[in-house]
């Protein structure tokens, strides 16, 4: 199955920087179906957003994320009277809209907004780091059919689940709790193949169905 071809605008856009990002969020039990099953079945698992794990310090190649973005047609948002602000990059492809909000490590007590980039923020929250310690990739050519060359990070399902579970305890709205254990119960059962799976080092693709390393 090709990858939904918002989600591609957006790769696309950041191709230049998937190394230094995770995806974090929806997309990611999304992307574990449509390696794993090409079917409806990941279809019905899209969001509109794309939330993205980076360090708190992304070095800046010939073009920064912020220019990139804005290059796709995106448009950056400010959804914070901070300063700097949270923000958020807003494109629709056919009627569907893609939302593009970066997240990073929290230090200290509290819980803020950082500049990564020039440009560019990222709202800090607690356990980012999990994400970013524990990915699998996922190679771009086939699901984009030829589009994309290189690859995508994902959190390996236990830190996606652990992660989810931590910050499920923390939510307030009920929406977000019930996707949140949604998300959890999907990944458990829907590839269990994986449970039986040895730990993979970081730098590792993501094992198919029947475990073995693509």
């Amino acid at each position: 199955m090709a990858l939904d071809p918002t989600l591609l605008i957006g790769l696309k856009a950041l191709e230049l920087y998937l190394d230094d990002m995770v995806i974090a969020g929806g997309w990611v039990p999304y992307l574990f179906a449509a390696h794993e099953q090409p079917s409806a079945e990941a279809v019905a698992l899209k969001t509109r957003d794309l939330d993205i794990a980076v360090s708190r310090q992304v070095p800046e190649r010939e073009k920064s994320i912020d220019q990139l973005l804005g290059e796709a047609g995106f448009t950056c948002e400010f959804r914070s009277l901070e300063t700097p602000p949270v923000t958020a990059y807003v494109a629709t492809h056919a009627r569907d809209e893609l939302e593009i909000e970066f997240i990073t490590i929290a230090k200290g007590s509290g819980e803020g907004v950082h500049s990564v980039q020039s440009g560019l923020t990222a709202q800090e929250l607690r356990y980012v780091d999990l994400l970013l310690a524990n990915k699998w990739f996922l190679p771009l050519d086939v699901l984009s059919d030829g589009e994309l060359e290189g690859r995508v990070w994902l959190p390996t399902p236990a830190a996606f689940i652990f992660h989810k579970g931590l910050v499920y305890k923390k939510r307030t709205d009920p929406l977000k709790r019930e996707k949140d254990l949604y998300y959890i119960f999907y990944v458990l059962d829907g590839f269990r193949a994986w449970h039986r799976c040895p730990a993979v080092h970081s730098a590792s693709p993501i094992p198919t169905r029947e475990g073995a390393l693509v």
